[in-house]
């Protein structure tokens, strides 16, 4: 069994089933020069590319910081009985999870962006 968009060429690596049912790659499955060419397409998106990494970070980081505030809330103010530090310490975890929102938010709209313009660049 292969798959190919366009039967007339059959380019890189072709997939079949082979003996027991199971799947076989036949070919090339890593390409530098492939790769080469669909970096190229990047090179002019290449700020949007460094702002998404840096919102991916961004989301990695507050990803990990609100379980954080989580545990410092119930250790520090929920077992002590502070009702104020509980919450400053919920609005803070609160923000958090906005922010992650806000950090993924971007980087997806970044990255959409990116890839709708390759595409329109090759189509056209």
């Amino acid at each position: 069994m292969s798959f190919s968009f366009n039967p007339g060429v059959m380019r890189g690596a072709r997939l079949r089933i082979g003996r027991g049912g199971r799947e076989e790659i036949s070919g090339k499955i890593f390409d530098w020069n492939i790769t080469r060419r669909l970096l190229a397409y990047l090179r002019p998106h290449r700020r949007m590319m460094f702002e998404s990494l840096f919102w991916m970070l961004a989301s990695a980081g507050l990803a990990l910081l609100a379980p954080y505030l989580v545990k410092r809330t119930i250790d520090d103010y929920i077992a002590m009985g502070d009702v104020q530090g509980l919450v400053w310490m919920a609005t803070a975890t609160l923000s958090a999870y906005a922010a992650d929102f806000g950090a993924n938010w971007r980087r997806r709209i970044l990255l959409s962006t990116v890839g709708n313009n390759i595409l329109r660049t090759m189509r056209g």
